[in-house]
């Protein structure tokens, strides 16, 4: 048996604001602290990452917790989060720049946003993949919500304690041929 990669977990608890994050979130499960950790990190090492305002980031389908748009909040400043899921559980947070909305993707919003920067993150997300994001980022489990007829690329981080450890990126600002 393979040993568990401890280090997005180490990297996650070297964050002096850590701990105020797994407080919020009123337990900690490192399997799910490990997963967004993992998307994290591969978002911020792509392009997108060096766009430094007007970004948006819908963490959809995130369920009871909006761990990752937590976590992502409070070490991207310029940037703004909102998690969505019909499961989600609404409380105060004490985020700045997080938001939360109890509903399925398919009947959020997105007018308001049209001027911005919209990047959506799938962590092991039930919900469908639409087409309203200019970057997606899909990490999938049993649910096949990857964009059909997109060209992307995808890695796999043996470091996600999942056996579901691909992680997919699609730009779709872009035409494909």
């Amino acid at each position: 048996m393979k040993m568990k990669s401890f280090k997005y977990i180490e990297r996650f608890f070297k964050y002096r604001s850590a701990i105020d994050i797994v407080s919020k979130l009123g337990k900690i499960d490192l399997k799910e602290i490990n997963e967004c950790y993992a998307m994290f990190e591969f978002l911020r090492n792509m392009l997108v990452y060096s766009n430094k305002g007007n970004v948006v980031v819908f963490d959809v389908g995130c369920g009871k917790r909006p761990t990752f748009s937590l976590m992502s909040a409070h070490f991207i400043k310029n940037w703004e989060f909102i998690a969505i899921d019909p499961n989600l559980e609404i409380k105060d947070y004490k985020t700045e720049r997080l938001s939360c909305y109890k509903c399925k993707v398919e009947e959020f919003d997105f007018s308001k946003y049209t001027n911005r920067t919209k990047i959506g993150i799938y962590i092991h997300s039930h919900a469908p993949a639409i087409n309203v994001f200019d970057y997606l980022f899909i990490m999938p489990c049993c649910v096949d919500n990857l964009i059909k007829n997109k060209e992307g690329l995808f890695i796999i981080d043996t470091n996600i304690w999942y056996d579901k450890n691909k992680i997919y990126y699609y730009d779709l600002r872009r035409k494909n041929d």
